[in-house]
């Protein structure tokens, strides 16, 4: 009896092994594929819809939903960010009217200095 528990304990490590490791295959077969296509990938031309030629390569193309999954896997604070304030509580609208007075400093009192330039003049600008 302990035999048979023994060998179908054996026999479950061994398919769960086998699976992990066809998918581990798998994940890298599609990594060599993309870099295969990556590698041998050309410069495609067209026209947009402005007029102008546009070149694209396939290795520089990323989805939009690719792109937010890279981002938001790579930086945990980003990500945290992201959960926190994906949400709004509040909007506040303000409206600030600023005038600035203009305010007349009358100075009347003339200073006991003579002020004298000295130097040159220099009518270059370099």
């Amino acid at each position: 009896m302990q035999q048979i528990c023994y060998k179908n304990i054996l026999i479950l490590g061994l398919i769960t092994a086998l699976l992990i490791s066809i998918n581990q295959c798998a994940s890298t077969k599609k990594i060599a594929n993309s870099q295969v296509i990556a590698y041998t990938d050309s410069t495609n031309h067209y026209k947009n819809e402005l007029g102008t030629i546009t070149a694209s390569k396939k290795v520089l193309e990323l989805e939009k939903k690719d792109l937010k999954e890279l981002l938001y896997s790579k930086d945990i604070t980003l990500n945290e960010l992201r959960k926190e304030f994906s949400i709004v509580n509040t909007i506040v609208q303000t409206e600030t009217s600023i005038v600035i007075d203009s305010v007349s400093v009358p100075f009347e009192t003339k200073i006991a200095c003579d002020f004298n330039h000295s130097g040159k003049q220099l009518d270059k600008w370099f």
